[in-house]
This record gives structure tokens, C-alpha cells and sequence, in this order.
């Protein structure tokens, strides 16, 4: 599988197309934040595809580059450790699930922080290996504590076949560490984004249940 600036854009094009559907059909304030990932997708491809552009032209220490290299890393160690489990946590009916959704939220929070200590002040290197960008620097190891962060949520949720969303994440993620090991953090978000297009279907289930459901009544 080859990975280029113009699969990056041609990624971050559908997704804002199928995100902005989303968001538009799913902007009832507790489905707002779920809806919105395949948008947050969108930008974080779209920064990448820059990079992808900036180091073709073998510009990779200008302001684009170094801009684009943070926006693409805050998505990836910043905001998903707390968009994911946040914007099921909001959603979640039954007590003892939300309860345990914001815990591990709580340790997303932790995750974040650590995360930001470590980042500040450290040149980030960037290089294409094997047709990927590979980032390199000094990082707490997270390889057990992101994915639970990330993931787990997507399994405790009581949202009708978010599950199925979350199987097919894990899937990425599994195939990203086995085969894309040293380039992981850029093909993981490559794939993760791509997978985030089936949330539309995942809401647009969901809201048919609920007017079924208002019918019903």
C-alpha cells in the first residue's frame, strides 16, 4: 500500500464531505462530538498532506512543516485520547457505563498532560520510510494505555452498534502495529479516519431506533 500527499488529500476531501453530512443529520447536542470526528479527521489528513507536500519540495524544517507536524501530533496524542471516550460519555443513558467511560476519560486527561510535558521544548523528526511518514522523538511508552484509552470506550457504550465502529478501529489498529510498526503513528490515523466514515451509518441507525422508538410511545 502506497501513502502519498495525494491519498492524505484525497482522504481528508471525503472525509470532510461525509463529515459535514454527519454533523449536518446528527447535530443534536449529545450526538455533536461523535458526529464531528470524521470532520476532525478530515483536517488532520489535510495536515498531513501539506507535510506530505513540504518534505516532497524537501522543505521539512520551514513554518509549514513545523506547523503541520503539531497540528497532525495534537490530534493523534491530544485530542483523541480525550475526544473519543468524552463524546461517548455524553451520549451514555445508563450510569454505571458513563461512569466508567469518564474514568477512563479522567486517565485520557492524565495521558494528555504527560503527554504535553514531555512534548515541550523537543524537536520532532520527521522522514518518509516505506512510502509513510515516520515521527520520531522521546515519548512516554503508551503502546498498553492509549489503545484502552482510545478503544475500550467504543465497547463499553450502550449506543447501538458503536461496537461495530470500535471492532473495525481495533482492526486497524492491530494491522497498523503488525505491519506499519515503524511508521505506526501516521498509518494508524490514516486508518482510523477512514474507519470513522462508518460512524454515519452508526448515527443514522441509532436515530431510526429513537423515532421508532417515539412512535411507539
Amino acid at each position: 500500500m502506497c501513502f502519498s500527499a495525494e491519498v492524505s488529500y484525497t482522504a481528508a476531501a471525503s472525509l470532510a464531505i461525509i463529515g459535514g453530512v454527519t454533523l449536518k443529520n446528527f447535530s443534536a447536542r449529545n450526538y455533536l462530538l461523535l458526529a464531528a470526528v470524521p470532520l476532525l479527521f478530515a483536517m488532520q489528513q489535510l495536515s498531513e498532506g501539506i507535510l506530505w507536500t513540504q518534505l516532497s519540495n524537501g522543505e521539512q524544517n520551514s513554518f509549514i512543516s513545523l506547523l503541520t507536524q503539531k497540528i497532525y501530533l495534537v490530534f493523534a496524542f491530544l485530542v483523541w485520547p480525550l475526544w473519543i471516550p468524552l463524546s461517548l460519555a455524553v451520549i451514555e443513558t445508563i450510569a454505571w457505563r458513563r461512569a466508567v467511560i469518564f474514568f477512563i476519560l479522567s486517565c485520557g486527561v492524565v495521558m494528555t498532560a504527560l503527554n504535553i510535558y514531555t512534548a515541550m521544548g523537543q524537536h520532532i523528526g520527521v522522514n518518509i520510510i516505506n512510502h509513510s511518514i515516520q515521527y520520531t522523538g522521546h515519548s512516554p511508552n503508551e503502546q498498553l494505555a492509549y489503545p484502552l484509552i482510545v478503544l475500550l470506550p467504543l465497547f463499553i457504550s450502550s449506543l447501538n452498534r458503536i461496537w461495530v465502529y470500535g471492532l473495525l478501529t481495533v482492526l486497524a489498529y492491530g494491522v497498523t502495529v503488525y505491519f506499519y510498526e515503524e511508521t505506526f503513528i501516521s498509518v494508524w490515523c490514516f486508518f482510523a479516519s477512514i474507519v470513522s466514515l462508518s460512524l454515519f451509518k452508526v448515527l443514522k441507525d441509532n436515530a431510526r431506533v429513537e423515532a421508532e422508538a417515539k412512535v411507539r410511545r
